[in-house]
């Protein structure tokens, strides 16, 4: 009980960050670009505009995983995996939700 609401305080702490929209300007980042590109040094600074966002987010979930939340450390296919479980239980327990509403009106107009 106390590791759970740890981290369910651990969540709403981070909730803030999470669920806000931010807007981030990158006027000085452009500047710095174009001042790198100018100085003798700019073959050993290398600022790369093409980031590979998928492996960027993946890497960044696993550490929010294991550092943030202190879960064991656990791959992504898995973690996938159990959500696909998770969300098709949530689907079958839906449809007999769906099925019980229907046959409790069914059976109070007949």
């Amino acid at each position: 009980m106390v590791k759970s609401s740890k981290r369910f305080n651990e969540l709403a702490n981070a909730q803030y960050f999470s669920m806000h929209e931010w807007t981030f300007h990158r006027d000085n980042v452009r500047k710095m670009m174009v001042d790198v590109k100018t100085l003798k040094d700019s073959e050993i600074v290398k600022l790369n505009r093409d980031v590979d966002w998928e492996r960027y987010i993946t890497i960044y979930m696993t550490g929010i995983e294991k550092f943030i939340l202190k879960e064991k450390f656990k791959s992504i296919d898995a973690s996938r995996q159990r959500l696909s479980v998770l969300y098709w239980i949530h689907q079958i327990i839906q449809i007999f939700g769906i099925i019980a509403i229907l046959a409790i009106i069914s059976y109070t107009i007949y």
